[in-house]
């Protein structure tokens, strides 16, 4: 695929003697591409994405962008609330499109497809957030971009009208083959979704991956305890020369009966999360978190065991 924007070295800090804004970022986005920005609050993903989109001047690197490269944005809300009707806000949305008849059949064409037809003389302060979310997204898509600047868009939906509004949408944006930039800290919205994803912490990259390759194959220690409950745990308790060695809670296997290979343990606590539970287990002097099917009882001896296969090695 094309590459459309790329970075290179990429450093922006806001004061020089704290570890702010974006430090040495690379990276390339090619056509069509969902990229995320995934990290925790403060970790440099919007700073990041004002330089990209031209908001923000990088102090070092450079950015290197596709001619007459159009680009989109979608925030997590429409800053200004007024008696401006959907149409009216996606019209002066526009204003770069001088025919009107242009404008209003892009309007009326983005409206239908993210049905919001019925809302297009609907004043926005009466709009409710989801909709109001549909229509910062027309607004964008209205204007054909080929990149869209995701700035955690869905952080003020619910998990449900996120991912209707997600089915919705995500179908158009790859139909068109417009290209993706993310920010979230939620690894589970983009997951499902991103072809690629950059996990940022204090304004360096840590992993850059796809996220199956990240959960199950993380580069060090700050991404592997990302994800939830992982366990990292020293080389020398798994036999391995490695100095950490990172098990899913995924990856190990449980019995209430001594069998074979297994290692007893003792269940200090358990935490139900509805479609799996997490079992805190005590093996030796260490403790591995251990999913399991909520309908098991909890024990307090139970017996574990796992594929060497599966245990990812730092270090």
């Amino acid at each position: 695929m094309e590459s459309i924007l790329s970075a290179n070295n990429l450093t922006f800090r806001y004061d020089s003697r704290k570890p702010d804004g974006v430090l040495d970022i690379d990276f390339e986005l090619k056509a069509g591409q969902i990229l995320a920005l995934l990290g925790p609050s403060g970790s440099g993903k919007t700073t990041l994405l004002k330089l990209l989109s031209g908001e923000l001047e990088p102090q070092s690197g450079h950015i290197e962008r596709k001619s007459n490269l159009k680009l989109g944005f979608v925030k997590q809300r429409i800053e200004k609330l007024d008696s401006d009707t959907v149409y009216d806000f996606l019209f002066k949305s526009l204003s770069s499109i001088e025919e009107e008849i242009k404008r209003e059949n892009q309007i009326r064409s983005v409206l239908s497809q993210l049905d919001l037809t019925n809302e297009i003389y609907s004043t926005l302060d009466c709009l409710s957030g989801g909709q109001l979310q549909r229509v910062s997204i027309a607004a964008a898509l209205a204007k054909n971009p080929q990149i869209l600047f995701f700035d955690e868009p869905f952080a003020n939906l619910d998990w449900s009208l996120k991912e209707d509004l997600l089915q919705e949408v995500l179908p158009i944006i790859k139909e068109r083959g417009i290209s993706v930039i993310w920010t979230t800290h939620h690894y589970q919205e983009v997951f499902p979704h991103a072809d690629e994803i950059l996990l940022i912490n204090s304004g360096e990259i840590q992993a850059k991956a796809t996220p199956q390759d990240l959960y199950f194959k993380p580069q060090n220690i700050f991404t592997a305890l990302y994800f939830g409950k992982n366990n990292v745990l020293p080389g020398s308790f798994f036999q391995e020369k490695a100095e950490l060695v990172v098990l899913r809670p995924c990856d190990i296997e449980v019995s209430l009966k001594p069998l074979p290979s297994y290692i007893q343990g003792l269940v200090l606590k358990s935490e139900n999360y509805g479609a799996y539970s997490l079992w805190n287990v005590q093996v030796k002097d260490q403790e591995l978190w251990v999913q399991v099917q909520p309908h098991l009882t909890t024990e307090s001896i139970v017996y574990l065991n796992w594929d060497s296969r599966k245990l990812h090695l730092l270090g």
